[in-house]
């Protein structure tokens, strides 16, 4: 339930909350609809004035899918600083955030047997995994190619190849930093796109852009790369 405010933000004593406004239904009608924060630095919360009862009421914004920021600024998905993607088929800075939410609520979503929580309490305790247990993330595209990432359940750390590279950190650097990487391809690319409209211009031809078609399946739909660990006491 949504508290009546003053405008300056302070909450209305007791007897002004009970007195019933129509026009809002007492900030009823606010609190159902779908806040969104869309910006990256956005408003984490909406501020909504009935103009009757001139109560102020402040409504949690939900983080929206993808969250747009001065890195989509050469992306063929921003139309101002809207994001156009209607499916999940590109990996991009702002889609970081949702993909990190999504991981966090499969991983807590996944059985954990004994012997796996004991290494965890280990691990919590000491900073030192006893035993690295790998979940591997199914195959996903960015405009740098095809990645799969893998994940030790008992201490979180994170791996994946780059290029011919091994490279570990937490998922959050790595998702960001593939993000990083496909965005600044991304951008390569349309500045030649640029570059090549000119040419075309200059000898009388319009070329037309095409928007990149890439696909990414199921990052999260994580496959065991390992035994579940079993202790007998």
């Amino acid at each position: 339930m949504l508290l009546k405010r003053y405008a300056n933000g302070k909450v209305k004593p007791k007897d002004l909350q009970e007195i019933h406004c129509p026009a809002c239904n007492d900030g009823k009608d606010f609190e159902v609809e779908e806040h969104i924060r869309t910006r990256e630095f956005g408003w984490k919360n909406d501020e909504i004035i009935c103009g009757t009862c001139e109560s102020k009421y402040i409504a949690p914004r939900k983080p929206a899918r993808f969250i747009t920021g001065n890195y989509c600024n050469a992306c063929p998905y921003l139309d101002g600083t809207t994001c156009t993607q209607q499916a999940n088929t590109f990996l991009c800075t702002g889609r970081v955030p949702s993909l990190l939410r999504a991981y966090k609520k499969l991983n807590e979503g996944l059985e954990m047997n004994e012997g796996l929580l004991k290494q965890r309490e280990v691990f919590l305790m000491t900073q030192k995994c006893p035993e690295h247990y790998w979940i591997k993330s199914q195959p996903f595209t960015t405009p740098e190619g095809t990645f799969e990432i893998e994940n030790c359940l008992v201490c979180g750390l994170a791996k994946f190849n780059y290029k011919g590279t091994n490279y570990e950190d937490n998922m959050m650097k790595i998702l960001s930093f593939l993000a990083t990487k496909g965005m600044e391809k991304l951008k390569v690319e349309k500045e030649k796109i640029v570059k090549q409209d000119i040419i075309f211009k200059d000898i009388g031809l319009d070329k037309v852009q095409q928007t990149p078609d890439i696909q990414l399946t199921g990052l999260f739909d994580i496959i065991p790369t390992a035994p579940k660990i079993e202790f007998t006491l």
